[in-house]
């Protein structure tokens, strides 16, 4: 599962090899970086941030999921169920799994609706 560790800002501290193939990159150039670099669309940068933010705020344990376009470095972007948890050390862990083709026709109703509400 493509995972990475994100500081309390968002930007990435450390990368497993699965995210480097997801993201197309090594982990010098992912590391550093804010994750908000590679999600696509501005609604969904926005809404990721929101979240994002108001994690910051709570205890460890809480956690968030959304579904997101991810820009790899090469190709069309991908769509993932992104899911953050924070960590006791107040650090975030993103897993990021990609979205088979025929679910995402599925949710694509659901999608919309979430779009329309945020």
């Amino acid at each position: 599962v493509p995972a990475m560790v994100l500081d309390a800002a968002g930007i990435a501290l450390s990368a497993n090899v699965a995210c480097c193939e997801l993201l197309q990159r090594e982990s010098q150039a992912i590391l550093g970086e804010p994750f908000l670099t590679w999600i696509g669309r501005p609604s969904e940068r926005e809404s990721f941030g929101r979240e994002f933010v108001a994690l910051r705020r709570r205890n460890s344990g809480h956690a968030f999921a959304r579904e997101v376009a991810v820009t790899a470095a090469l190709g069309p972007p991908v769509r993932c169920n992104v899911r953050v948890g924070k960590l006791q050390s107040g650090s975030c862990l993103l897993t990021c799994q990609p979205v088979a083709e025929n679910a995402s026709l599925d949710g694509d109703f659901g999608r919309a609706v979430t779009r329309a509400l945020d």
